[in-house]
């Protein structure tokens, strides 16, 4: 069976995670069709900026769609154009009934875990949050339910002690071309047997905000530091020091827990010393952590030698929740 020729693919997929996915699809099989999000403005002069699928989906000569609402006229396009399997990577919409069975084979998704392991929109920060070491990425059929279709092919990807949801998504982003052409040659030619998941095992994350990047002080190490690194590189955990934001982008468990006379004085938040190896280091609920990477508002994000040059005084001074 010749898979190019037999089956047409559709592709639904918008970040630079899902080009890369696109382009190895587009290199294996016959992708007739790329869906995406519409343009939008970046930036400060608001410069009109195409997805990352739509370019590639443009420069390779493949038809690009954009869908604002509803799922008839989806479908629709779908069966007219014959298409055999509709993949979908991050497209960042929830596909409906009729536009998931419209394909022949029906509708696959990439989901960034161990399904049914955090099923929703933030996977990676979520295994991050929860101190996990290990996570890994899910081909599943799909189902009207979000991320509850059969499993078609996994891999565990583990989780580094200091691994933010930034370092985890390239790794991710490495092995996912090869993986999801795997899964797919697999399905389409009947070597992978699918497995339903054990709904009893199911966990859900949901949409993450902006605000949730606010560190409370008075937590433990473990979960403050886990806060730093799952909402690097958005939204960037954040506290504030004398009224001003200040962004934290690394920190870690600092080995100076206690001074001669014994424990830091003071409250969580706290400001107790300025090490050059370990960092700024601050009091969290139970104990000592060292920035090391951190920004300003208005300023450059810079390591914890530059900041401290520039802002003299820091010792014992409390970072708060509020301006």
């Amino acid at each position: 069976m010749n898979l190019r020729e037999a089956v047409k693919i559709a592709f639904f997929g918008t970040p630079l995670f899902a080009r890369v996915c696109l382009e190895a699809l587009h290199n294996a099989f016959e992708v007739d069709l790329a869906v995406t999000k519409a343009d939008k403005e970046c930036g400060r002069g608001r410069k009109i900026t195409k997805s990352p699928v739509k370019e590639y989906a443009l420069k390779n000569g493949i038809q690009v769609r954009h869908y604002e609402k509803g799922g008839d006229k989806i479908a629709g396009e779908l069966k007219e154009r014959g298409i055999g399997l509709s993949v979908v990577v991050a497209y960042g919409k929830i596909l409906t009934r009729e536009v998931i069975e419209a394909a022949s084979y029906g509708s696959v998704n990439l989901h960034a875990s161990m399904l049914p392991k955090y099923r929703g929109p933030s996977p990676l920060v979520a295994a991050i949050l929860e101190g996990e070491t290990k996570t890994g990425i899910t081909l599943q059929k799909m189902h009207r339910r979000m991320d509850a279709g059969d499993i078609i092919l996994q891999r565990e990807i583990a989780i580094g002690e200091e691994d933010t949801a930034g370092d985890l998504l390239r790794r991710i982003t490495a092995v996912c071309p090869d993986f999801i052409v795997e899964g797919i040659r697999g399905l389409l030619s009947g070597a992978l047997t699918l497995r339903p998941q054990d709904e009893s095992e199911a966990t859900y994350c949901t949409m993450v905000g902006k605000e949730e990047g606010l560190v409370d002080w008075s937590e433990t190490a473990r979960t403050v530091l886990n806060r730093i690194r799952a909402y690097n590189p958005w939204p960037v955990a954040y506290t504030f020091l004398d009224g001003k934001t200040v962004r934290i982008f690394n920190a870690h468990r600092t080995e100076r827990i206690i001074t001669k006379k014994g424990k830091y004085p003071g409250e969580p938040g706290t400001i107790v010393g300025i090490d050059k190896t370990e960092g700024i280091l601050v009091l969290t609920g139970d104990e000592t952590i060292g920035i090391r990477r951190l920004q300003l508002e208005n300023k450059r994000c810079m390591t914890h030698g530059e900041f401290t040059c520039g802002y003299r005084e820091l010792v014992g001074k409390v970072l708060k929740n509020q301006p």
